[in-house]
C-alpha cells in the first residue's frame, strides 16, 4: 500500500479528567454515569451526536439479558433499572417490573438518548459529542491519553484510568493490547446486520401476518430478497404505530471502512426492494413507507480484548461465579 507521511506536530490537550470512557453505549455510558456518581473528574468521548450505541444508533430492541433464563427474575439492575423506570415515565418503556416479564425492555431510542443525556449530566461527566478516538499515547505500558478527531481539528484528553467501550476495541487495539477478531481458525466475524421500521399501513390480524410471513418466506426460497427471516412485520420497540425488524445480514469487516461502506448501501437496496414488492403485490400496503432504518450498520462481532479469563459456554450453563 502506498504512505504518506504526516508532519509531526504539537497537538493542544482538549481535557483532563481521572476517567475517560471512549464510546458511548451500553458499555460506556454507565461506566461514565458509575464513575461520575463516585466522585471521579469523568469525560465520555463518543463519535455520534447521541449516546447509546447500537440501541440507538442500530435501533436494537429490545435489551436482552436482564433476567435470568425462563425467569422474571433480574439478573441486572442498577442502572439499567434506571433508565427503564425514566424512559417508562416519558411514555417510552414498560416499567421495570413490566419488563421483568417479558423478553426483553422493550424502549423508544428516542427517550434513552435524552435520559442518557440526563443522567450523565446529573453524574456530572463532561460528554464530548461528535469526536471520534483516533490512537493512544502511552508512557511506558501504560496510556497517557488518547488522541481524537472532531470539527475542533486533532486534540488529545489526557487521563489516569481508559474504558474502551468503543464495541471494537479500537482503544486497546491502538495501545498494542491483545485481541482476537472472529473465529480462531479463519478470524472471520458474524454478518452485520441493520433494523428497519416501516409504516403506512394497517398491522394485519394474527392470521394475516402469518400468511404474509410465508409470503416473504416463499420469496427468499426464490432467492428474491436476501434476508436472513421473513419476519418484516415483527415489533420489537415500544410502540407499535410501526414496525421493527431484524432481518438484515451482510458478511463483512466491521474494522474495514470498504467493507461498512458496501453493507451499509446493500441493507438499504435490500429493505427498498421489499418496500416496492410490498406496494406493488401485496394487498394493504400500497403506501408503506420505510419511517427509518438505523443509524449505522450492525456489527454483531468485532475485535474482542485478550482479558486474564475468556467466559466459556460452560460458565453461562452453570452460572459460574
Amino acid at each position: 500500500m502506498r504512505t504518506v507521511t504526516e508532519p509531526s506536530r504539537e497537538v493542544p490537550v482538549l481535557a483532563e479528567a481521572d476517567v475517560v470512557v471512549c464510546g458511548g453505549g451500553p458499555g460506556g455510558f454507565p461506566a461514565a454515569i458509575a464513575a461520575g456518581r463516585h466522585g471521579a473528574k469523568t469525560i465520555l468521548i463518543e463519535r455520534y451526536g447521541f449516546m447509546g450505541g447500537l440501541a440507538t444508533a442500530g435501533l436494537v430492541a429490545p435489551i436482552l439479558g436482564h433476567t435470568a433464563h425462563e425467569s422474571d427474575t433480574p439478573i441486572v439492575q442498577g442502572i439499567l433499572k434506571e433508565v427503564t423506570e425514566r424512559m417508562h415515565a416519558l411514555g417510552c418503556a414498560p416499567s421495570w417490573e413490566e419488563s421483568l416479564r417479558e423478553w426483553g425492555i422493550r424502549f423508544d431510542a428516542e427517550a434513552l438518548k435524552v435520559v442518557i443525556d440526563e443522567m450523565c449530566r446529573e453524574a456530572g461527566v463532561e460528554v464530548l459529542l461528535h469526536t471520534l478516538v483516533v490512537d493512544v499515547v502511552k508512557e511506558g505500558d501504560s496510556i497517557a491519553a488518547v488522541m481524537v478527531e472532531n470539527k475542533s481539528g486533532r486534540q488529545a484528553v489526557v487521563g489516569k484510568v481508559f474504558v474502551d467501550a468503543t464495541g471494537d476495541a479500537d482503544v486497546a487495539y491502538r495501545a498494542g493490547a491483545p485481541t482476537t477478531h472472529g473465529r480462531a481458525f479463519d478470524s472471520r466475524n458474524q454478518a452485520m446486520g441493520s433494523f428497519f421500521h416501516l409504516a403506512g399501513f394497517g398491522y394485519p390480524d394474527t392470521k394475516r401476518v402469518k400468511e404474509l410471513h410465508k409470503l416473504i418466506r416463499d420469496r427468499l426460497r426464490e432467492g428474491r430478497f436476501r434476508f436472513y427471516n421473513e419476519g418484516f412485520l415483527n415489533r420489537n420497540a415500544y410502540h407499535t404505530d410501526h414496525t421493527s425488524a431484524n432481518m438484515t445480514r451482510v458478511g463483512g469487516d466491521p474494522t474495514s471502512v470498504r467493507d461498512l461502506t458496501r453493507a451499509e448501501m446493500e441493507v438499504r437496496r435490500e429493505v427498498w426492494k421489499l418496500v416496492r414488492y410490498l406496494r406493488e403485490e401485496v394487498r394493504g400496503f400500497e403506501d408503506c413507507y420505510v419511517q427509518q432504518t438505523s443509524f449505522q450498520i450492525g456489527p454483531r462481532e468485532s475485535r474482542q480484548v485478550v482479558g486474564p479469563y475468556a467466559l466459556t459456554g460452560d460458565d453461562i450453563r452453570r452460572g459460574a461465579k
